[in-house]
């Protein structure tokens, strides 16, 4: 209980001081290219995961398209969520599979709704699954152009005025392989089977961190701000509570470096 209290008390100090913000939306000029990029993820060598997909858009917009397709014919693009993405409050959206090539396109083109704003931030998920895989394998989630229900479907932007242009396009890339302790997404910094984020995470990293606890089992778990000198510190605290109490973003990708 008393643990719990001085928890609380971090938070609020935290938040006053400006560390963490229950403020996360995106409404202003991001300062970048129009871009769209997945996310790349640590994996085991069989299963099913969802690679994040992202965008930046300086400029509003009257639909988005991104077609992607996997390198290996053995990873199939399953499907497409736009759930806590920033186009959810659009209703004309969806995706569709090309059964012969594999390639997955999903769209979304506000009718009633406004634009979709200026900003950054998270488009939606791409559903990914795989057989068991001989280990390791890197497999590449990039862009592609592709003729489904005869209408060619590719990677682009439409501006306010409903001008097609395409954007900067980042790949991902999903990392099979057995050795990995880290798969999808750090956050599981007490390393429990269900693989969840949650309070008792928290709690494992303010521990280990200032109040002399065992360390995380898994140190990439824990590195849940990305940081790409895989360091685990009192920004990772900051960021998994705002993440998980404050409305922040997702834990951030595995990365296979800090394995």
């Amino acid at each position: 209980m008393r643990f719990m209290r001085a928890l609380l008390g971090a938070v609020g100090l935290l938040t006053m001081l400006g560390l963490v913000s229950a403020d996360v939306s995106a409404q202003t000029d991001p300062g970048l290219p129009d871009t769209l990029r997945i996310d790349s993820l640590n994996a085991p060598p069989g299963g099913a995961t969802g690679l994040s997909v992202f965008f930046a858009n300086d400029q509003a917009l009257s639909g988005i398209e991104i077609t992607v397709l996997p390198s290996d014919t053995l990873v199939r693009a399953d499907s497409f969520s736009f759930v806590g993405g920033r186009v959810d409050y659009i209703a004309t959206k969806g995706w569709v599979v090309n059964d012969s090539t594999g390639a997955l396109t999903a769209y979304c083109l506000p009718v009633e709704e406004p634009l979709v704003p200026i900003g950054t931030g998270l488009l939606g998920t791409l559903h990914v699954s795989y057989p068991l895989i001989s280990p390791p394998v890197e497999v590449t989630i990039d862009s592609t152009t592709v003729e489904i229900d005869l209408i060619v479907r590719s990677t682009q932007f439409r501006d306010s005025v409903g001008v097609v242009f395409t954007p900067q396009f980042v790949p991902g890339y999903l990392f099979i392989d057995e050795v990995f302790c880290c798969f999808n997404r750090t956050g599981n910094v007490n390393f429990d089977t269900g693989n969840n984020v949650d309070l008792p995470d928290v709690i494992y990293l303010v521990n280990a961190l200032f109040l002399g606890g065992p360390p995380p089992p898994c140190p990439a778990a824990a590195n849940v701000n990305g940081d790409d000198q895989c360091a685990v510190d009192l920004p990772d605290v900051i960021y998994l509570v705002n993440a998980l109490f404050l409305g922040g973003p997702a834990p951030a990708a595995c990365l296979a470096e800090c394995e």
